[in-house]
């Protein structure tokens, strides 16, 4: 993050950065992409692989209701992530495979 954010100075996320030079090589991130890049270098989910075929999610985000699509690694594919009435829950797990949400102690 440091030549993406912090050396250009505009402290903006960009689409990539030169492998060699560390140069910002494009425009900024689009929406969908900065929603991402926020969730992720900012905690809002922290992923733990806890089995081959089983991966938990943690929440680490202020107790309000959402809800989310997360793209896990490729085998564990597309999950809906939910907070409802301070209940969580996830959905759309493949069959074989085991998603566990919790919130991040």
């Amino acid at each position: 993050g440091y030549h993406d954010l912090e050396v250009p100075g505009d402290f903006a996320p960009n689409e990539y950065l030169n492998g060699s030079t560390g140069q910002n090589r494009g425009m900024e991130i689009q929406g969908w992409s900065a929603a991402l890049y926020g969730a992720i270098t900012h905690g809002a989910f922290a992923l733990e692989h806890t089995g081959s075929r089983e991966i938990t999610v943690r929440v680490n985000f202020p107790e309000r209701d959402f809800e989310t699509i997360l793209l896990l690694p490729k085998r564990f594919g597309r999950v809906r992530l939910t907070r409802k009435n301070g209940m969580l829950a996830v959905s759309g797990v493949r069959d074989g495979y085991t998603v566990r949400v919790c919130e991040r102690q």
